[in-house]
């Protein structure tokens, strides 16, 4: 889904931070409803939201880069940019269906059972097996850094290509170890 200007200016720069804030804190969210059985029971649904939210926002980032790709200077880091921006869609999408994936298994196995005792129904949850439990949060690890591995990664190129080609432009080349302070005074001292 393409998706070109917002308020007439690029929509990309604005859209990729949903997915750069969200997927990190999504996918810390689903390690701990993962870990923690009181956390699934309270936070799941927000969870499922949070990672509906994020995985809509990396869409429509990666849209919105291919609109803005036609108009801009392709570079290298340009390319890697936009390699990695189309992987993140399944990625983040892996996200989604991990965390559906945890709250479907986990209601699955701890349904509720109804035992007659004296007469008057009683429920009880069934403890989730330590197997299936241990299966559920190495998978629900995983998807995690995964995602948050390739979120930094790609948001670090779009940085990369951003300001490397910006100073190309302008021809500006920073020495990190230089401030204007630092260069003031070494005319100074020339005097």
């Amino acid at each position: 889904m393409e998706l070109d200007k917002i308020a007439g200016l690029p929509a990309h720069p604005l859209l990729v931070h949903l997915p750069i804030v969200l997927i990190p804190l999504a996918s810390i969210a689903l390690v701990l409803i993962a870990v923690s059985a009181t956390a699934h029971q309270r936070l799941r649904w927000y969870v499922l939201a949070l990672a509906v939210v994020a995985t809509g926002g990396t869409v429509f980032a990666a849209g919105s880069g291919e609109a803005l790709e036609e108009t801009v200077v392709e570079t290298a880091a340009l390319e890697r940019h936009e390699e990695l921006g189309e992987q993140m869609r399944p990625i983040a999408l892996l996200l989604l269906i991990a965390v559906i994936g945890l709250i479907v298994v986990t209601r699955l196995a701890t349904r509720r059972r109804t035992e007659a005792s004296v007469g008057a129904a009683v429920s009880a949850h069934r403890p989730l097996n330590p197997a299936l439990r241990a299966v559920l949060v190495v998978g629900a690890v995983g998807v995690a850094v995964l995602n948050t591995v390739w979120i930094v990664r790609t948001g670090h190129e779009g940085a990369e290509a951003t300001w490397s080609a910006r100073s190309e432009r302008s021809g500006d080349r920073v020495d990190p170890g230089l401030t204007e302070t630092d260069d003031d005074h070494d005319d100074d001292d020339q005097d």
